[in-house]
């Protein structure tokens, strides 16, 4: 596989280090590379999969000392860490890492994964290192699809799922495909194998089984969705329609609750075309059948969506007041992004029973639950030549043990690993933090403030409130960046009175089914 391009090495800075003024080195996800004077180039000098190192630690560590044979690695970890309230590091040396050739999986039969996404997180690569040194039958062999430094936002994404498609329709790609859920287009009968029958056996109790459900296309699972964040609109519970809004009753909500402002516009940076993609990302699935190649964006659905965002306001003008500690402790706002489980701990996202997670507007009279942004995942490839090896590494990636691993910015989709991961958030804050943060009382309101953060005092019942929210998803947030960028070409022809929206609705039909068709 033609996966790890060479010349991106000396581009990402933060990698890359230069050790007693001669050594320069670079640690990547797959290994640590060392520069060739006489070559002139970065070559592999200890290879992970030979190693047993934890990806995501090796790839946030520092280099400080390399020999012949050996490079040392300085791990600074944070006890815990979240946007603004940091707790005193820890360091260590996490390993010696040698380079080495040698094969320590001898008799063992391959798996090999590709990440799709540039970033492993810590527990899918725990989750890969114990699975190396416990299993007798397999080990796991990781190569990385990097993002071109050139590109960003959809440009970039593009540029990714182009070569990971190109691999799997060639029958080159790995045997399982990680982090690629946020890539619809790779939902395809073609490209990846339907998990559903493996999924079947998962015990649906012992996980939030209404996010495997959500990921579905049609009646086949393509991507097994590992972890993820909320992504919607955080407001009072009162003010939404359930857990979502139907297009008029948002409407409501903009003008009545908001005062004029709207969240996803401020989001979308009052950019039409980016606010329909936004809508259109979680429910993309209504307009695109990838399995049959064809498109239809002539319906109803897409009609009226297209209609109400066009008569979305074009700016905002923000009026900021002050206001005391009481007040801002009791201020009730409306914003839209993602929610990460550490958030709902922060005074400033008033998370609880009165307040949630609502999905974004979609029909004229359906309301539409939060989506979830998938952070990690796993996809059996078409071509994988043993299915049941790299299923048994995938259940493995999805089980309590595994799961707990998970840091404070992503929820496990095991449950019990949700308890886990929350409950020893709820540890480091209730006990480990009241040594760090300056305990206050404003107005008989108890709270730890610390570096202009405010976090609550832990309680048990914002993991259960948080859990009621996480039930209530019904969608994932998955684009299809190539079509999102011919959305955001097209449309504001529509949006500028330009063209009529039956116009606009054939070009975007014709452009669409033709990429479709002409991938790979």
């Amino acid at each position: 596989m033609a996966i790890n391009d060479e010349a991106g090495i000396f581009n990402d800075v933060d990698s890359t280090s230069i050790i007693g003024g001669k050594d320069t080195v670079s640690v990547r996800e797959e290994g640590i590379y060392r520069f060739n004077a006489e070559k002139g180039a970065m070559e592999m000098f200890v290879d992970f999969n030979n190693a047993d190192i934890n990806y995501y630690s090796a790839l946030n560590s520092t280099v400080i000392q390399v020999s012949e044979d050996n490079v040392f690695l300085l791990n600074e970890k944070n006890l815990r860490r979240g946007y603004m309230v940091y707790f005193p590091k820890n360091q260590t040396i996490i390993c010696k890492v040698s380079g080495t050739n040698e094969k320590p999986y001898k008799g063992r039969k391959p798996i090999t994964v590709a990440d799709a996404a540039d970033s492993i997180d810590y527990a899918t690569a725990e989750g890969i290192r114990r699975f190396n040194l416990t299993n007798t039958k397999y080990y796991v062999q990781l190569s990385v699809y990097h993002d071109d430094d050139a590109l960003s936002g959809l440009y970039a994404m593009t540029d990714v799922s182009n070569r990971v498609i190109i691999d799997l329709a060639n029958g080159n790609a790995a045997d399982v495909i990680l982090n690629g859920a946020e890539y619809r287009q790779f939902n395809n009968p073609e490209y990846l194998a339907d998990l559903s029958t493996y999924a079947a056996g998962l015990d649906r109790s012992k996980y939030f089984s209404n996010i495997i459900d959500a990921s579905y296309t049609g009646e086949a699972l393509y991507q097994m969705p590992l972890g993820f964040r909320l992504k919607g609109i955080r407001t009072s519970a009162e003010a939404a329609d359930g857990y979502g809004y139907s297009l008029d009753s948002y409407n409501s909500f903009v003008s009545d609750y908001a005062n004029g402002f709207d969240p996803v516009n401020e989001y979308s940076g009052y950019d039409k075309s980016m606010y329909l993609n936004e809508i259109l990302a979680a429910h993309l699935g209504d307009f695109v059948d990838y399995s049959s190649k064809t498109v239809n964006f002539d319906t109803e659905s897409f009609r009226n969506v297209a209609g109400f965002v066009n008569g979305t306001n074009d700016t905002y003008e923000y009026k900021f007041e002050f206001m005391t500690m009481e007040q801002f402790l009791d201020y009730k706002e409306a914003f839209y992004g993602e929610l990460t489980p550490f958030q709902i701990f922060r005074s400033t996202y008033h998370f609880g029973d009165e307040n949630i997670v609502a999905g974004l507007p979609y029909g004229k009279e359906k309301t539409s639950g939060p989506s979830a942004l998938i952070t990690a995942s796993a996809a059996i490839t078409k071509g994988c030549k043993d299915p049941d090896a790299a299923w048994e590494l995938i259940a493995y990636l999805a089980s309590e043990e595994c799961q707990s691993f998970n840091e404070d910015s992503v929820i496990p989709v095991n449950r019990a690993a949700y308890d886990n991961v929350m409950n020893s958030m709820m540890d480091v804050i209730g006990e480990q933090g009241k040594q760090y943060l300056l305990e206050a009382s404003y107005s008989d309101i108890d709270f730890d403030i610390y570096d202009g953060t405010c976090i609550f005092k832990p309680d048990d019942s914002y993991i259960v409130s948080l859990g009621k929210n996480i039930d209530a998803v019904d969608s994932i947030y998955s684009a299809d960046s190539e079509l999102m960028m011919i959305i955001n070409e097209e449309m504001p022809a529509y949006f500028t009175g330009q063209k009529s929206l039956d116009d606009v609705i054939q070009i975007l039909n014709n452009r669409a089914t033709l990429v479709i068709k002409e991938r790979a």
